[in-house]
């Protein structure tokens, strides 16, 4: 089930990857990201990552909460988060999402 961009809501969750974000809502359901970024005009030559993305989506969205799950380490995107959402952010590593994700991280890996 996908919440649409733009509604209101209280709690994002976003797990943090091998440098990759995935956005979930407060049921854990994945987030439709909002990808109008994509269709900008005169972009064309520039690819955007699937942080720039979701910091997209957090924008149009503005949580009031925004649990980082890191399965790796802290990196510049966490702290332009962080910059940018202030209080807004819980720093997470070992909670059931995390564990969750660090072992099929880590299954991934080991193939």
């Amino acid at each position: 089930m996908l919440i649409q961009v733009g509604s209101k809501t209280d709690v994002l969750h976003l797990i943090y990857m091998n440098g990759e974000s995935i956005l979930l809502d407060k049921d854990k359901n994945i987030v439709q990201e909002d990808t109008n970024i994509n269709n900008a005009k005169y972009l064309s030559d520039i690819t955007f990552s699937s942080n720039d993305i979701a910091l997209n989506t957090l924008l149009s969205m503005l949580p009031k909460k925004i649990e980082i799950h890191l399965i790796d380490k802290e990196d510049e995107f966490i702290n332009t988060l962080k910059l940018i959402f202030e209080n807004r952010i819980k720093i997470c590593s070992e909670c059931g999402i995390c564990r969750t994700y660090k072992m099929l991280n880590s299954v991934k890996i080991s193939k």
